[in-house]
């Protein structure tokens, strides 16, 4: 697949979002599955609130609904550094005033909305938990955002103390989230990569330029990402 400088630096706005069917008994390919799990496992990259976007769209759609999850998070307390007291060499150790002594500054319940996909449990963050009550985003007032507070009365399935960890997948995740765009929305992918070539430096955006015009986008942005033969080998329908 060729790209002339138009088709990488505009648009299409007339193209339609494309989503992949139902494969097999699987909810999605798990070629697919693969690359969700790399970009849901990577702890900072430039996309990563986009990916969640996508994420969310992709549960929504082939995902399978499968009640909730609680998640409690505990933020220590920085003027004691989470010990609950002060130390000072001169005198007895005395009870944080900050925190008064539990070492805690802020606790925050999290509802998680349970999916079910390809057989893996995947989350959705829905609000903050009071009572019988979820905290969930409004809209912007102003520029800044709103909150309106409505009745929980799910089923929580499981507790879970602090963040979630997930074990890393050794595979680039910029370049996964371009492989899942390029199957789930066309259009995002297109301008993703026209921002990222945008922010190039000149003579490395002249390259890439030039070597999109030659050869499939994912297959340039692999070699421009250094991304290892071998750490493809689980996706098994490249365009390349």
């Amino acid at each position: 697949m060729q790209l002339s400088d138009a088709a990488l630096l505009t648009i299409n706005l007339n193209m339609k979002q494309i989503l992949i069917p139902f494969k097999e008994n699987a909810d999605i390919p798990e070629a697919h599955l693969y690359a969700l799990k790399v970009c849901n496992s990577a702890t900072s990259w430039h996309y990563k609130k986009l990916f969640y976007n996508l994420k969310n769209e992709i549960l929504k759609k082939y995902g399978h609904e499968a009640d909730y999850d609680l998640q409690t998070i505990k933020k220590p307390c920085h003027s004691c550094n989470g010990k609950g007291v002060f130390k000072c060499h001169w005198k007895l150790p005395e009870t944080c005033w900050s925190c008064l002594g539990d070492g805690v500054y802020q606790t925050k319940k999290v509802v998680l909305k349970r999916y079910l996909l390809n057989g893996a449990i995947f989350h959705e963050p829905i609000g903050e938990l009071f009572g019988g009550k979820i905290k969930v985003f409004d809209t912007y007032e102003d520029y800044y955002p709103t909150f309106k507070y409505e009745l929980f009365n799910g089923k929580i399935v499981n507790e879970i103390q602090g963040l979630i960890k997930h074990e890393t997948i050794d595979l680039n995740a910029t370049w996964s989230f371009y492989y899942l765009l390029w199957n789930y929305n066309r259009e995002e992918f297109y301008k993703s990569i026209t921002h990222n070539v945008n922010y190039c430096q000149t003579r490395t955006k002249y390259k890439l330029k030039k070597m999109l015009k030659k050869a499939n986008p994912l297959k340039v942005f692999a070699d421009f990402l250094k991304v290892k033969p071998q750490q493809l080998e689980q996706i098994d329908d490249l365009p390349f």
